[in-house]
């Protein structure tokens, strides 16, 4: 059986300024197994203490109340929590054996009350780590939007994995020594597909 699991590259142990420092770039392929140790790994939603997902006006609703945030997903979307660092992550629907990647969202959030870093500060670490640690990163579009009603980073770069051409949206935001950043991932080529409902997605978090 064809599964999707998750893979990353972490930078560990890097010291910045003197405080070790970690950033995440997310992206999923391919590979066989079988999908009971799938649904093990992923911690999927449906049984997950705490959270909650209820379907609203053709919408899933996504609540975490550890981390006070809410999100919303279209129904066709899956959705795993606990996935190597994330709090929570929307699969695209499957579409075909073929597929190199199942198109995510996935949200990260970081705790910075050891080393406080404004919106700027946190914008340049992250775009230095993924020229760092990226084969081939293309920055496509840096800019600045709002993002629960706070100020936000975004980007767009394309990079190479195992040997597939990705494309990645990002956005991010500082709040209260906290880093809320949510990464759209696809295959390059696909990426247009569903960008649409990924950002929808991205703009739907509320930071409570």
């Amino acid at each position: 059986m064809i599964f999707l699991h998750t893979l990353y590259i972490r930078r560990i142990n890097l010291p910045v300024r003197g405080i070790l420092k970690n950033r995440v770039i997310y992206f999923l392929i391919k590979m066989k197994a079988v999908y009971v140790m799938l649904a093990v790994f992923c911690s999927l939603i449906s049984g997950c203490e705490g959270s909650r997902v209820e379907t609203v006006s053709g919408f899933k609703q996504y609540h975490n109340p550890a981390w006070r945030i809410r999100l919303e997903a279209p129904l066709e979307w899956e959705t795993a929590e606990d996935v190597t660092g994330s709090v929570v992550v929307f699969y695209s629907p499957v579409e075909a054996e073929g597929d190199v990647i199942q198109d995510n969202v996935n949200l990260i959030i970081e705790d910075l009350s050891e080393t406080p870093l404004t919106l700027f500060q946190y914008s340049r670490e992250n775009i230095s780590q993924i020229r760092e640690y990226l084969a081939d990163c293309r920055i496509l579009e840096e800019g600045e939007s709002m993002l629960s009603g706070y100020k936000s980073g975004t980007l767009v770069f394309t990079g190479t994995q195992e040997h597939m051409d990705l494309k990645w949206y990002q956005e991010w935001t500082v709040v209260n020594d906290r880093a809320y950043l949510l990464t759209y991932t696809a295959e390059a080529g696909k990426y247009d597909k569903y960008y649409m409902e990924a950002m929808q997605i991205i703009r739907s978090l509320k930071i409570q």
